[in-house]
C-alpha cells in the first residue's frame, strides 16, 4: 500500500464551505486541555468490510461508541460518551476527533476555542464554515474522521506535523485504520507479518521513518494531510510543508517574538479550573513552564542522576511543592509490562516512565505539562552537524551542508543491530529516493535533501525517537506548548547559525525568570543564563568524566533480562532477520561494559506487544514469559 504524497495547497481541490452554524448553547462540563474526549479511533470502509469490534477493544479505556453506515463502520473509546460525534450543522456531516484542539487559524490570526466548547463542536464549526480547509487551519495535536453520508466518503485531517499516527491495512475492496497499531495488527482480517528492514530500522534507532511500518502491509498517513477515501479509491494530499525561511534579526527580536507567541501558546492550552502537573528536568524548557505555566505541582523522576537534584531546586527557589516520582532500575520489569500495550514502535519501554506512576499523578493533578520539542525547534538539534569527538554526541556548532541524497545518506551516522539484518544504511539507501521535485524519505516527500536533512528529524513527529509522549497521552491529558503551529513557524524564521550559536529558550528564561536561570545546568554545571558556548565545553566535560553511567549501566544490572530473553526463544526465532544466538551474545556482551542499550530495549519492547506472538505466529497474544522473569 502506497499513498499519494501529493504536496499541493488543498486549495487545488476545495470543498466548498458549508453555512457557519448559528451559535447555540454550549456545554458546560469541564474538558480536557484541548477539550479532547476520545482515546482512540477505528473504521473501517467498503461493502466487504470486516467489523471493528476486535480493534475498538485494544484502543485504551473509556465508554465505547460506534456508527455504523452503508458504507463505512466508525468506533472509538471516549471519556464521555455523549461527546461524540459532533454534528456538522446544514448537511448530514459527523466529525470524530482524537487529540487536542486549541484554536483554529481566523485571519492574520487564531480563534481559540472558546471555554464549555468541546474539540468536536468547535472542529465542526470549522469545518461547517471553510470545509476541510477549516480542519486544515487547527491547532493542536490531533487527527480527525470527516463521515460525508451524502458523498458516501470518508475524509481523515493529520495536523501538521502528523503527531497522532494513524495506521491503515487494505484488504480486498475494503480499507481498516486505527490510530493503535497493535490492535490492528490482531484483527483476524489482517494478513501481516514483520519485515525484516523496517523491523531493524526500528531496533537500530527507535523508530520507523516516514509512512512505513514493520508490519508487511501496514503504513501510516502522511503528515500535513488530507486523505479522502471514497468509491474512487484513496488519496492523500499534503496541505502544509514546512518552509525554511530566515528572517534578517538579531537574535534579541527573535527572543521578543518567541516569548509572546509561548505566552500566546500557554493562554490556550492551560485553562482554568484544573490543577496542571510540570514535568520538572534540569534544563531551561520546563524551568520556562515553572516561571510561567502557572502549575500547581512539580514532578522530577528520582533516577539518581543529578537532574531531579536541580530540578528540586528550581521548584524551591519558584515556591512549588515538588515531587520525587520513583525510577530507579528496579522497577524495569514493570514498566515494560506497563508500556507493553502502548507501544507503537517509537522509542523503547525506558522512556514511558509516567506509566509506571500513572495512578499518583491521576490523584493529584488533572493534567501534565511538557517541554518536549523545544530543543529540536530553538535549539539546533535538527540542525546537521559536525561531530568531532569519535562516540560522543556533542556537535560543534558550524553547520553541515546537506545538498544532495549522497551528502545526506553520507551524514546519517551508521548504525545497526549486532543481532538484526540488514543494516541500516543499506535500507536508508533503499528508501531515500530522488523525484521529479525533490527527494523521498520512507514514504514522505521533501522538495530537497537540505529540507530532508533539516526537517526529516521532526516531520513527521513519528521520526523523533522518543516514547515519552505516547506513555503521558495514556496518564492524562498532556500539553506540549512547543508544537503550537506559532512557535513551529517561528522557528523556520531563525536563522540557522542562530539556532546553533544561542539558546533562544534560555534566553527568554533569563529575561522573564533570571533567579531561575541562576541555577547551573544538571549536564553542565553552567547558569543557564552563561553563554552557550560555555556550555557546550561543560557537556563535553561531563561526558567525558561520566561515560558509564545512563541507561546502559541500570540496564547492566537488570538480572531477568537473559533468562526472559532465553523464556522467548521461540519468538526471537521467528522474527525475520534476528539471530537468537548473536541475541545472547550481545547481551552477554552489554552485560560485560558494552553498549548495546538501544537494541536490546527495543528488544524487549517488541517481545513484550501483545501482538508480537500473534504476527511472528507462535501463540497466543498472552504473556508467556515464567513469573519472576
Amino acid at each position: 500500500m502506497r499513498w499519494r504524497d501529493d504536496v499541493r495547497s488543498t486549495n487545488s481541490e476545495r470543498i466548498e464551505p458549508r453555512p457557519r452554524p448559528v451559535s447555540g448553547a454550549k456545554s458546560s462540563r469541564p474538558d480536557g486541555e484541548g477539550g479532547e474526549v476520545m482515546v482512540g479511533l477505528c473504521w473501517a470502509y467498503g461493502h466487504d468490510r470486516p467489523p471493528v469490534a476486535p480493534v475498538v477493544d485494544g484502543l485504551g479505556s473509556g465508554a465505547r461508541v460506534s456508527v455504523r453506515e452503508p458504507f463505512a463502520s466508525v468506533a472509538g473509546r471516549v471519556r464521555r460518551r455523549e461527546d461524540d460525534p459532533a454534528a456538522v450543522p446544514g448537511g448530514d456531516t459527523t466529525l470524530h476527533v482524537v487529540g487536542p484542539v486549541y484554536s483554529g487559524e481566523r485571519g492574520d490570526g487564531y480563534e481559540r476555542r472558546p471555554p464549555g466548547t468541546s474539540t468536536g463542536e468547535f472542529c465542526a464549526e470549522q469545518y461547517a464554515a471553510d470545509g476541510l480547509d477549516g480542519l486544515a487551519g487547527l491547532n493542536g495535536e490531533f487527527v480527525c474522521l470527516v463521515v460525508d453520508r451524502e458523498r458516501r466518503r470518508l475524509h481523515v485531517v493529520t495536523d501538521r506535523l502528523g503527531s497522532r499516527p494513524v495506521y491503515c491495512y487494505r484488504g480486498e475492496g475494503w480499507l481498516l485504520c486505527a490510530t493503535a497499531i497493535q490492535p490492528l495488527a490482531r484483527h483476524p482480517a489482517v494478513e501481516t507479518g514483520f519485515e525484516p528492514a523496517p523491523l531493524a530500522e526500528y531496533l537500530a534507532t527507535g523508530t520507523v521513518r516516514g509512512i512505513r511500518t514493520p508490519l508487511e502491509g501496514v503504513e501510516r498517513l502522511p503528515p500535513a494531510s488530507v486523505t479522502t477515501i471514497g468509491p474512487e479509491g484513496v488519496e492523500s494530499r499534503r496541505y502544509r510543508e514546512p518552509t525554511y525561511r530566515p528572517a534578517d534579526r538579531p537574535i534579541g527580536a527573535f527572543v521578543d517574538r518567541f516569548v509572546e507567541r509561548f505566552r500566546a501558546a500557554l493562554a490556550d492550552r492551560l485553562r482554568p479550573g484544573r490543577d496542571h502537573g510540570l514535568l520538572l528536568s534540569g534544563g531551561s524548557d520546563s524551568r520556562l513552564l515553572t516561571a510561567l505555566g502557572r502549575v500547581e505541582r512539580v514532578y522530577g523522576f528520582d533516577d539518581g542522576s543529578r537532574e531531579v537534584a536541580v530540578a528540586s531546586r528550581v521548584a524551591a527557589r519558584a515556591g512549588l511543592r515538588f515531587a520525587r516520582l520513583p525510577a530507579g532500575s528496579d522497577r524495569y520489569r514493570t514498566l515494560l509490562s506497563d508500556i507493553a500495550p502502548h507501544a507503537n514502535f517509537v522509542g523503547w519501554f525506558n522512556e514511558g516512565r509516567t506509566l509506571g506512576v500513572a495512578d499518583r499523578l491521576r490523584e493529584e493533578v488533572d493534567a501534565l505539562v511538557s517541554g518536549l520539542y523545544a530543543d529540536v525547534l530553538f535549539k539546533g538539534w535538527a540542525t546537521p552537524t559536525h561531530r568531532p569527538f569519535p562516540g560522543l554526541s556533542i556537535p560543534v556548532p558550524i553547520e553541515r551542508r546537506v545538498e544532495n541524497r549522497e551528502a545526506y545518506l553520507d551524514w546519517q551516522t551508521p548504525r545497526s543491530v549486532p543481532f538484526a539484518e540488514p543494516v541500516l544504511s543499506r535500507t536508508l539507501a533503499g528508501e531515500v529516493v530522488p523525484t521529479g521535485e525533490g527527494v523521498e524519505d520512507h514514504g514522505v516527500a521533501y522538495p530537497s535533501a537540505s529540507a530532508l536533512a533539516r526537517f526529516g528529524f521532526w516531520f513527521p513527529l513519528t521520526n523523533e525517537t522518543s516514547f515519552d509522549r505516547y506513555a503521558d497521552e495514556q496518564v492524562l491529558p498532556t500539553v506540549y506548548p512547543f508544537l503550537d503551529r506559532r512557535l513551529v513557524d517561528l522557528s523556520l524564521e531563525l536563522p540557522r547559525s542562530h539556532g546553533l550559536r544561542y539558546d533562544v529558550v534560555g534566553r527568554a528564561l533569563s529575561r522573564l525568570a533570571p533567579d531561575l536561570a541562576a541555577i547551573p545546568h544538571d549536564r553542565t554545571g553552567i547558569a543557564v543564563s552563561r553563554p552557550r558556548w560555555l556550555h557546550r565545553l561543560g557537556a563535553v566535560g561531563s561526558a567525558l568524566r561520566s561515560p558509564g553511567d545512563g541507561n546502559a549501566a541500570r540496564l547492566r544490572g537488570q538480572e531477568w533480562v537473559g533468562p526472559y530473553l532465553r523464556a522467548n526463544e521461540a519468538t526471537i526465532r521467528a522474527l525475520p532477520g534476528i539471530d537468537y544466538g548473536r541475541v545472547l551474545e550481545t547481551h552477554r556482551e552489554h552485560a560485560a561494559g558494552g553498549a548495546h542499550t538501544g537494541a536490546l530495549c527495543g528488544l524487549l519492547t517488541l517481545l513484550e506487544m501483545p501482538m508480537t506472538r500473534t504476527v511472528a505466529g507462535t501463540g497466543p497474544d498472552t504473556e508467556t514469559t515464567p513469573k519472576g522473569v
